[in-house]
């Protein structure tokens, strides 16, 4: 018996996950996502229906965590500075990276950061810092900051840029070689 798998038909071709969209058009590709999402939605009302558990592994709310980095990065690579709140958050971040928590909120926020670090770079942390700040992630349940590291470890290049490093590194936002930092990190 061949495992349950999802099988992508188009009107010139049959594809699935693992055999990728090379041969797929633009308006197939555009065609297929709608249809998918569709699926999703279909499965979720079904499993409602049935009085099933969703499971955790289809992120609700990646898309508005995605939005809102992505709205912080745009927002820096067009004024190409920390504004007076953002500044305040990026400040809050780099003390929380830089020092030990003795509290349960900077803990759990500078877990993430860290978290962050591993994943990407010192500008996706001022990114995170800018869009959500200390205490909305730390207020946050755990399965909705995995989303945001998930989004993070997903599209965070498509957040970094150049402008963004050198503007991290100016305001003094520490990497992950940072000495501070790596003592933290191995001490947690």
């Amino acid at each position: 018996m061949q495992p349950t798998r999802v099988v992508l038909e188009t009107e010139r071709r049959t594809t699935s996950l693992e055999e990728g969209y090379v041969d797929v058009s633009d308006e197939e590709l555009a065609t297929l996502l709608r249809l998918c999402h569709d699926t999703a939605e279909s499965l979720k009302a079904e499993m409602k229906t049935r009085q099933l558990r969703i499971p955790n592994f289809i992120p609700e709310n990646s898309s508005q965590f995605y939005n809102a980095l992505d709205k912080a990065a745009r927002r820096f690579k067009v004024v190409d500075r920390v504004d007076n709140r953002a500044s305040k958050h990026v400040d809050t971040a780099i003390t929380i990276l830089t020092q030990v928590q003795t509290n349960r909120s900077g803990q759990v926020y500078q877990e993430f950061l860290h978290d962050v670090l591993r994943h990407s770079s010192p500008g996706v942390v001022m990114l995170c810092a800018v869009a959500f700040g200390k205490q909305k992630l730390a207020n946050m349940r755990e399965d909705e900051r995995m989303n945001i590291l998930d989004v993070v470890r997903v599209k965070g290049g498509s957040l970094q840029s150049p402008s963004l490093d050198v503007l991290a590194d100016d305001y003094g936002v520490p990497s992950l070689d940072s000495k501070h930092v790596n003592i933290l990190v191995n001490s947690s």
